[in-house]
């Protein structure tokens, strides 16, 4: 039977050791990448998401705007758009009867969209919101 020497195991068991570590290592940095993009990702996503609601949010306060100029604003016209800074919106205005109004207002920036709903009681007068909307797509 022949003894294994422990001075000449010591050198083998120290390299691999190190590859273990080394690979261990690799997996740990090449994951946290990744989630760190994925992580940046949903941060763009979200806030192009915001920027599309806030022109949406915009056209709509124009569209009140234009309601209490003209009760009539929109009926029969088909979809109004109106270009921004940044961004577009897209403005569908259907008359419900009995001086209710339905306008759907999506604001576009890039290729990311936000809807909105606003439901309004129109008068001599005044303009009321009936409902306030905002959609998925």
């Amino acid at each position: 039977m022949k003894l294994c020497n422990i001075k000449n195991n010591k050198g083998f068991v120290a390299i691999v050791t190190l590859v273990l570590m080394t690979a261990l290592v690799t997996i740990l940095a090449y994951s946290a990448g990744n989630l760190g993009l994925g992580e940046l990702q949903m941060s763009y996503t979200a806030q192009k998401g915001l920027e599309a609601l806030s022109v949406a949010d915009g056209c709509v306060d124009e569209v009140l705007r234009r309601f209490r100029l003209n009760a009539n604003y929109g009926i029969s016209a088909g979809t109004l758009v109106y270009t921004l800074n940044y961004g577009t919106c897209s403005v569908d205005v259907v008359d419900l009867g009995g001086g209710q109004r339905r306008a759907t207002v999506t604001g576009t920036t890039a290729q990311y969209n936000k809807k909105i709903e606003v439901v309004v009681q129109t008068s001599a007068t005044d303009v009321t919101i009936v409902s306030w909307t905002e959609k998925n797509n």
